[in-house]
């Protein structure tokens, strides 16, 4: 409280350091489906690259633990999850 009343009397600077609210945020990833008329060309080669016809076929394929376990190498599961993140 003392710091609160420093800063309310003029001296800012010991405000400094405190956080207004917790630093823990909640996050929940949500999963927007768009119509491919809505997508950039590097969004459109990637999905080809993946064998993607939409973006709701690429949840299902996101869903299936054997298509991603497939995937040949680090380089193409973060391709993938970076595809399936522009979402």
């Amino acid at each position: 409280m003392e710091k609160l009343y420093e800063g309310a009397s003029g001296t800012w600077s010991s405000l400094a350091g405190i956080e207004p609210f917790n630093t823990t945020y909640h996050q929940i990833p949500v999963f927007v489906p768009l119509g491919n008329d809505y997508l950039n060309k590097e969004v459109l080669f990637y999905m080809q690259k993946f064998g993607v016809s939409d973006s709701e076929n690429l949840n299902e394929i996101y869903r299936d633990s054997k298509y991603i376990g497939g995937l040949s190498s680090f380089h193409e599961r973060k391709q993938f999850f970076g595809l399936l993140g522009f979402f």
